[in-house]
């Protein structure tokens, strides 16, 4: 039914196709639901307004001082890269979060000619971090350690320690209980693969979840009172 020579579902889909997520044109949009609105001269005449006002438009590589991607550049680009022997995946994550660092992809993209512009200042920012690294530094591929986090004593983590460790191989031996029984057990903690306890006693792992922790120790020591 038309109203004002013109529908509802003709004004919802040409406000969508132009304007997407404008906030005052979706609630505009939710009040055509409304098929007694949709006759409205006020409401047309306010969509109309909004359709005929000038788009905005998107930043343009210009207006954020982008330049063209050189052979030079790339040339120097890769030098500094193999000079620092830095990998990209470890460039894109060593830069200050200050400097806008660009992403692994993008980097790639600069290096084998898909991207073929970049902002100037970016550009200037990767460079001069790049020419200030020594060689063999620390952001070097055989030097580089990403940091972990370290578990929280509030979300219930201890730091293993030797007498601990010493401790869990004694009562598996005075037992003869094999790791993989204890994640067997109905009581066992859901969080109770046998294989930590494995990483626990070989170093890979050097915290774990107290209250495992203790399970394991008390259920061990069961174990082993019961078998006296």
């Amino acid at each position: 039914m038309r109203r004002s020579g013109i529908s509802a579902l003709e004004i919802r889909r040409e406000l969508n196709r132009r304007f997407g997520r404008n906030v005052r044109l979706l609630s505009l949009i939710r009040t055509l639901h409304y098929p007694e609105s949709a006759g409205s001269s006020d409401l047309i005449a306010e969509i109309r307004e909004v359709l005929n006002a000038p788009r905005r438009k998107k930043k343009s590589w210009q207006a954020r001082e982008a330049v063209m991607i050189s052979d030079d550049m790339r040339k120097n680009l890769k030098l500094e890269l193999a000079r620092t022997d830095i990998a990209v995946s470890i460039l894109s994550k060593a830069l200050p979060t200050a400097s806008t660092p660009p992403s692994e992809k993008t980097v790639h993209g600069w290096l084998c000619g898909r991207e073929d512009k970049v902002d100037r200042k970016i550009w200037r920012n990767v460079m001069g971090w790049l020419e200030r690294q020594p060689v063999d530094g620390p952001f070097s591929k055989s030097n580089y350690r990403p940091r972990r986090k370290t578990p929280s004593p509030q979300l219930g983590y201890v730091q293993l320690e030797p007498h601990h460790l010493a401790e869990i191989e004694r009562l598996r031996q005075a037992t003869g209980l094999p790791f993989q029984h204890l994640s067997d057990r109905p009581d066992a903690p859901v969080s109770m693969p046998h294989v930590q306890i494995s990483k626990w006693l070989s170093g890979q792992a050097k915290y774990a979840d107290g209250a495992l922790l203790q399970w394991v120790l008390e259920t061990y020591q069961s174990h082993l009172s019961k078998s006296c």
